[in-house]
């Protein structure tokens, strides 16, 4: 009777184990991420995707010229799918579609981008967009003046530039004006944890206490002829 009891405690236990196992594995699932593309090597060794810049800027001057390989290879790349377009200030949805897909990524300024990416976003599309970790380039801030201004109002001007820029006020304004990037809404389904969902912990919750009774009753007979033998 005692081997019979620990039977059905260790099989209880055994239940709730296994449920609860179940249960956190499926809570603590997490979708695996797909390698983030953070440089121009990243996208080199990538030579599936497709690369959208602006056509005749710094940055298609800079894959052009440059005798890097990685550059050159992204230039090529380039050129193959014709994805230097005229005045990408404004991004295809078609565009759009192919880098959520992971198919594209788009090298351009990072305020053009935050405004692209919240304009599509608020179409209720699903997905996430991220901006690579290594800069690729950078603007700097500049004013033209014409040649006819007194010399002593240029410089003048020039020391009121220079000095706005050296206090921060320029980059602080800059990055004010920065849209945050946030994540397209997320497709999410929920449904109710029903006993269909658990019924193969009950399955061998019943396989067990059967094949319990089993070697009970085998004993028991096993005995029963011992104890036979021993009366003849």
């Amino acid at each position: 009777m005692n081997r019979l009891l620990f039977a059905a405690w260790l099989l209880t236990i055994l239940v709730l184990i296994n449920a609860f196992a179940g249960q956190m594995s499926a809570c603590l699932m997490v979708k695996t991420k797909t390698p983030k593309v953070n440089s121009i090597a990243d996208i080199a060794r990538r030579p599936y995707m497709k690369v959208y810049t602006l056509k005749h800027s710094e940055m298609t001057r800079y894959l052009r010229t440059t005798d890097r390989p990685a550059e050159r290879k992204v230039w090529r790349m380039v050129l193959r799918d014709k994805s230097d377009i005229h005045g990408l200030y404004r991004y295809p949805e078609s565009m759009m579609a192919e880098v959520l897909r992971g198919k594209a990524v788009i090298i351009l300024s990072e305020q053009v981008s935050l405004t692209q990416v919240n304009r599509y976003c608020k179409g209720q599309r699903i997905g996430e967009f991220y901006f690579g970790d290594v800069r690729l380039f950078s603007y700097h801030f500049g004013a033209y003046m014409r040649r006819q201004l007194p010399q002593y109002l240029r410089r003048r001007l020039s020391e009121i530039t220079s000095r706005l820029v050296e206090s921060g006020i320029v980059y602080h304004y800059h990055n004010a004006k920065l849209v945050p990037v946030g994540h397209c809404c997320r497709g999410e389904s929920r449904s109710e944890l029903n006993f269909s969902d658990m019924v193969s912990v009950f399955y061998l919750y019943a396989i067990c206490c059967l094949m319990s009774a089993l070697v009970i009753v085998a004993e028991l007979i096993i005995g029963s002829r011992a104890e036979c033998t021993s009366c003849t």
